[in-house]
């Protein structure tokens, strides 16, 4: 079942499926959010506005105060080679983005929950 989410954009309403989002960035009050498909939109509204419009929240998770990613996309997450405290997301799409050490454990557990659904609590 797809659900859609709409935000104004060029002076028109748009709809997309909350699914073919690929991630969500924070820059200031505006929002940039880039679809599967390549497609980019930056809006005048923060990020927890769309985040807030996401009904399947499981499949989302907030990695960094800046980004929200779609955890389907994930291909790898591995700590930086030249900053060994810092972590990074290659999505399936090719994009990288950081995951902060604050969010990566609950990142990590909303990837094993995802991964072994008979063993969430």
């Amino acid at each position: 079942m797809e659900h859609k989410i709409y935000f104004y954009s060029n002076r028109k309403i748009t709809l997309i499926d909350e699914m073919d989002i690929a991630f969500l960035q924070a820059d200031g009050s505006y929002c940039r959010i880039k679809l599967i498909n390549g497609i980019e939109y930056r809006i005048s509204r923060n990020m927890n506005y769309i985040y807030n419009q996401i009904n399947y929240k499981e499949n989302f998770e907030i990695v960094h105060r800046s980004f929200c990613v779609n955890l389907k996309l994930i291909q790898d997450i591995y700590k930086d080679a030249n900053r060994n405290m810092h972590w990074s997301i290659l999505l399936s799409t090719g994009d990288i983005m950081p995951a902060s050490s604050l969010f990566i454990r609950n990142f990590k557990k909303a990837i094993k929950d995802r991964n072994n659904p008979k063993n969430t609590k």
